[in-house]
């Protein structure tokens, strides 16, 4: 868990620089080291939107509200995403 807070917080300052190629590799180590946390998928998606990839981000949102336990799911069906 520590380490996956870490790597969420590398993600949100590489989109806060709008890095959001950088910031999607990070989301997805922060989502292996705790997949249960729907923070790393609301920011993966963000950034997968960001760079165009519309429908990527979508699977990201339904991925969390199949996997995610902790914290705000249901941001990730409110951005679209279905079990």
């Amino acid at each position: 868990p520590a380490r996956a807070a870490a790597l969420e917080k590398e993600t949100v300052a590489l989109l806060n620089r709008g890095k959001y190629k950088d910031a999607i590799e990070k989301a997805k180590e922060a989502i292996a080291a705790d997949p249960e946390q729907a923070m790393p998928y609301l920011y993966l998606g963000s950034a997968l939107q960001d760079t165009g990839k519309w429908k990527d981000g979508i699977e990201v949102y339904s991925e969390c509200v199949r996997k995610a336990t902790k914290g705000p799911v249901h941001e990730c069906r409110q951005m679209g995403g279905k079990k």
